[in-house]
């Protein structure tokens, strides 16, 4: 999880068209099972669309997540223009091949808390 908060924060602040929200799985479910996380629950017009649950369905490829490897997801998903994802490209196939993961700073003042 604590991979996947630093790429989702990543990814809100290039994608400030889409809301990204935390809260914690005991908070939300209490009887939420550890097994179950991550989980991730995908909002349009107001409706749930799609449900992910478990790191396999975060992201496309293999582990670890990378930013790419999430925004690619989101856009075969549709919750992303493949468009707004292409232009970034370039610089996390890098960092994926690499096997580095995203940078996080929480200073930063993004829409996205992994407190």
């Amino acid at each position: 999880c604590v991979v996947l908060n630093r790429v989702l924060s990543e990814i809100a602040k290039r994608h400030a068209q889409v809301k990204f929200v935390k809260i914690r799985a005991k908070t939300a479910v209490p009887d939420w099972p550890d097994g179950n996380l991550p989980a991730a629950y995908l909002y349009k017009d107001g409706e749930m669309r799609k449900q992910l649950v478990g790191s396999r369905e975060m992201a496309t490829g293999p582990p670890p997540f990378t930013a790419l490897s999430v925004e690619r997801k989101l856009v075969e998903l549709g919750v992303l223009a493949a468009a707004d994802v292409e232009d970034d490209a370039s610089e996390d196939d890098a960092e994926e091949s690499s096997g580095r993961r995203s940078k996080y700073s929480r200073e930063d003042g993004a829409t996205w808390d992994a407190s």
